[in-house]
């Protein structure tokens, strides 16, 4: 990977947000995630003129991935440009033009050869102008849970008729909300209010949370108190109401596959598991409601060069702060932009009680990112059955030398695992098996079970690491992606000479380097692929430079580190470390090096290294609950080389 051109394409469209409008931004750098909501809009305007229900879009991920976002603030952005006008419609194609599905690039997808002509495609489709749509807000987290179906569904209408008089929509926010509670009518009250949607314009449900829809559960009585506070120590459903999910999965499936044409559906939920397993357990008369519906999959982590735009695009919005950010939570952060810009939003709030950005990651760890993935998985395994075999398989899925065997085999992962995780996987043994590349989530899963293999029974029993190991880890995965990930070495001079005085730590000749035990249990293990790439372009170099020899020991090792199986594991791998070297890691000299060089200046478009400046083609105000008043947001549509476009939206 060519680091220093991709930086340099990813930073040459950072936009100066116009005074007054502020914080976070939509970081797409292959275009591919607005291509594919561009796709669904033009499915939707082609069913909205032929006067058929519109498949509903499910925005799919993994925790903090940006799922909200891109459903409350991005969706509606790029539906505005799309339907608003010729011009915008003409201009938000071009901006992505040949850009297709982003193949190998952060967002994945698969590329295509196609795209700049689907692109124009799209852009003529969109160019007969459209009202302007509607937008209607709904979290449905708040939503009664505990009076069956009919309490639920009274409060999500009453959400919806909320956001329709925010809207100023007065026909539909004035729909009567029965107090019966009985869920037929409950449902014909829903329907009502879809019918009284304007209909000479679209009006999209954005539906967050939607996995509230299926965490149904009873009012305990008397009887079964202890076993409800027992219930709530595990951190798992309390009695859950079985018979009203399975009502409620009969009524979301009608209420989605069967709305007027001008109504458009568009679900996420932080606990997507839970939301998958439910719709594959959904009767399949008519549509099956997990294959009829139109979905985008938001990747689960993002190269180094993407993190490094979104931190110094976080740095300048946060200068003002008192403390800023510190430079150190780039790294420290799980490897993805949105988390990165949640906990920078966290630091604001909890600098006080989280002094340090190690502790804040921490914090946020074990308070926040995984108490929900425990939650998630527990409360689908519940269902699903074989709660043992199916984590096995989803270990099996992270690890290289395993995988699972396709979907459809016997013994192989349930329906919802693969919904939303399969297309982020790759194949090997030959295509019959599967593999899920995300150390991020490997190590998530091995946190919040036990050595037995089962789930752990409460969120206090999460077994994530100490601080003193934790920062030991994160520092030393970190500088071994770093040395893999840096083709630009000469412009990264503290990496640079921190090589060369681990070199000089060892006393070791180059070739004798390339000799030693360490090095060569890394470069044969098991889990390491890379080692070809090595012999094949990087030894002979290493038999002459000690500095390469350490640069390839440390790529070698990051796979190695990345698929540990246990706890264990890591303490026999940090054993092994070559004892010179520990001191570079205890004396805090790697975390220095390494806030530095996430830290360096953005190259340009021609190699060299400058701060990030807008190179902006359109710049667009947008608001983005389409309410009164409201900080406006901007969509910047901005060109790249190889026709590649980075998007950026203001409002964290």
């Amino acid at each position: 990977m060519d680091t220093a051109n991709t930086a340099a394409n990813a930073a040459g469209s950072v936009a100066t947000l116009t005074s007054g409008v502020s914080s976070s931004f939509f970081l797409d750098p292959e275009g591919r995630q607005t291509f594919e909501l561009q796709e669904w809009l033009r499915l939707v305007k082609d069913f909205h003129h032929e006067g058929k229900p519109i498949p509903p879009l499910l925005i799919n991920g993994l925790v903090k991935t940006g799922k909200s976002f891109t459903l409350n603030e991005v969706l509606p952005a790029v539906a505005r440009t799309y339907y608003g006008s010729s011009s915008g419609g003409s201009s938000g194609s071009s901006g992505s033009s040949g850009s297709g599905n982003g193949g190998g690039g952060d967002n994945g997808g698969s590329g295509s050869s196609n795209s700049g002509g689907q692109q124009q495609h799209y852009a003529a489709a969109a160019a007969a102008m459209l009202p302007e749509p509607n937008f209607l807000h709904v979290n449905c987290m708040g939503c009664e849970r505990v009076s069956g179906t009919g309490g639920f569904l009274a409060d999500f209408l009453r959400l919806l008729t909320r956001s329709a008089a925010v809207q100023q929509l007065s026909d539909a926010a004035s729909t009567p909300v029965p107090s019966s509670g009985v869920t037929g009518v409950l449902v014909a009250s829903i329907q009502d209010f879809m019918w009284r949607l304007p209909r000479d314009r679209l009006n999209f449900l954005l539906i967050d949370e939607a996995q509230s829809f299926y965490l149904l559960v009873q009012q305990p009585d008397a009887a079964s108190a202890a076993g409800t506070r027992a219930q709530q120590q595990r951190g798992g459903p309390v009695l859950a109401d079985h018979m009203a999910v399975e009502s409620m999965r009969r009524v979301l499936k009608q209420l989605q596959l069967d709305s007027p044409p001008w109504v458009a559906w568009a679900v996420t939920g932080s606990a997507m598991a839970t939301l998958w397993a439910n719709m594959a357990a959904t009767p399949t008369n008519g549509f099956p409601l997990n294959m009829h519906h139109y979905r985008l999959d938001l990747r689960p982590t993002v190269s180094t060069d993407v993190l490094r735009v979104a931190w110094h695009q976080l740095k300048r919005q946060a200068a003002a702060w008192s403390p800023p950010p510190p430079d150190d939570l780039v790294w420290r952060s799980p490897p993805h932009h949105a988390t990165l810009a949640f906990l920078c939003q966290e630091w604001r709030v909890h600098s006080r009680t989280a002094s340090s950005a190690e502790l804040l990651v921490q914090q946020t760890m074990t308070q926040k990112l995984l108490p929900e993935v425990l939650a998630d998985l527990r409360a689908v395994l519940a269902e699903v059955g074989q709660p043992d075999l199916q984590l096995l398989l989803l270990r099996r899925l992270l690890d290289p030398l395993a995988g699972v065997e396709q979907p459809g085999s016997y013994g192989s992962l349930h329906p919802a695992f693969v919904a939303l995780l399969a297309s982020y996987t790759t194949t090997h043994g030959g295509g019959s098996r599967l593999f899920l590349d995300s150390p991020p989530f490997a190590e998530v899963l091995q946190a919040i079970t036990k050595a037995s293999g089962a789930l752990v029974d409460s969120p206090a029993a999460i077994q994530w690491p100490s601080s003193c190991r934790l920062r030991f880890w994160r520092e030393m995965i970190t500088l071994c992606k770093t040395c893999e990930d840096s083709d630009d070495l000469d412009s990264c001079m503290d990496l640079h000479a921190l090589l060369g005085d681990m070199a000089a730590a060892l006393q070791l000749p180059p070739d004798d380097l390339l000799k030693a035990k360490w090095f060569v249990d890394v470069r044969d293990h098991d889990y390491n692929g890379h080692r070809y790439d090595f012999v094949k372009k990087y030894e002979a170099q290493a038999q002459q430079d000690a500095k390469v020899g350490l640069r390839c020991f440390h790529a070698l090792l990051r796979p190695v580190l990345d698929y540990r199986s246990s706890w264990d594991e890591q303490l026999r791998l940090k054993h092994a470390y070559p004892s010179e070297l520990h001191e570079f890691l205890s004396s805090g000299r790697v975390s220095e090096v390494l806030t530095k060089t996430y830290n360096r200046p953005l190259p340009n478009r021609s190699g060299k290294l400058n701060a990030p400046r807008a190179q902006v083609q359109q710049v667009q105000q947008v608001q983005p609950h389409a309410r009164p008043p409201s900080r406006p947001v901007s969509l910047c549509w901005g060109k790249q080389p190889l026709r590649r476009a980075v998007r950026y939206m203001g409002r964290m």
